[in-house]
């Protein structure tokens, strides 16, 4: 999950190398962007703590994300679709709506 972390918040990865990272991210490629650019943008910070295999194709990741000086501990889940670990579509709209984004994949 490391290595899927720091390939997902690189600033170097082009926008649509990232486009597969969530899962249904198909019916708003900029999704992924919006929500990676904030977390880069801001200076955030994710610490993976654990990874949990719900079943073979799902895993729950516990990490804290520091932002703006504060901890954040968060549950996120993984499903494997087509290949790729991605964020779950409801988490992924769940975090976009707290960080008062939007996104057609959230509708």
């Amino acid at each position: 999950m490391d290595a899927w972390l720091a390939h997902a918040t690189d600033p170097k990865i082009s926008a649509g190398e990232k486009q597969g990272l969530v899962q249904g991210s198909v019916a708003d490629p900029d999704l992924v962007s919006k929500v990676l650019s904030l977390y880069t943008d801001e200076g955030a910070q994710v610490q993976v703590r654990s990874v949990v295999q719900r079943d073979p194709k799902s895993i729950i990741v516990d990490a804290d994300v520091d932002l703006w000086s504060e901890k954040h501990p968060q549950q996120v889940p993984f499903v494997y679709d087509d290949g790729v670990w991605k964020i779950e579509k409801d988490y992924a709209c769940r975090l976009a709506s707290v960080l008062q984004l939007s996104s057609r994949a959230c509708v």
